[in-house]
């Protein structure tokens, strides 16, 4: 072999071991940083229900919002984080602890992540026999809980009493 071919062999090793560290890392739900599906439920594109719970809980918190001066951008929105989550994936957090996204798109990625963890029961932090009230208390630190509830399940058609489980299944 020559020197190039050995350079581009030990080049595209170290890139595959970047990667797999990098995605080692992550936690979307956090206390689950090694789970081994991180790249695959990155990837996977979103079903349905995923996207329509994702969509429920960006517009329930507030992303594509303003502050109330009407010209900042809220802290969603400008942290390109839909699902305001607090967990630390990579690109910093801020002040406050909510995580910074280089854009939109990974935001969104991520937020689809934390619904499909939290549909399919591998949630470290949500439990799928939690109704959807139970749910908002975690999610949003009992912040208004109610009114978060309300309005994800009223986009879902569903009621804050459904379980994680029922949504799924239905």
């Amino acid at each position: 072999m020559s020197f190039y071919t050995l350079a581009a062999i030990a080049g595209l090793f170290f890139a595959g071991y970047a990667i797999a560290q990098f995605f080692s890392t992550l936690n979307a739900d956090p206390g689950d940083p090694g789970d081994p599906n991180v790249a695959h439920d990155l990837i996977t594109p979103p079903s349905a229900k995923e996207s329509a719970m994702a969509q429920a809980i960006a517009a329930a918190e507030g992303f594509g919002g303003m502050e109330s001066d009407g010209v900042t951008p809220n802290v969603p929105t400008r942290n390109n984080n839909p699902g305001d989550l607090e967990a630390d994936f990579g690109w910093g957090k801020d002040a406050a602890g909510h995580a910074i996204f280089p854009d939109a798109q990974t935001g969104w990625t991520y937020l689809i992540r934390q619904v499909r963890l939290m549909l399919t029961g591998r949630s470290k932090i949500y439990n799928q026999n939690w109704t959807f009230s139970q749910v908002a208390t975690e999610y949003t630190g009992n912040d208004n809980a109610d009114a978060w509830a309300r309005n994800v399940t009223s986009a879902l058609g569903i009621y804050p009493s459904t379980t994680l489980a029922e949504y799924a299944a239905s």
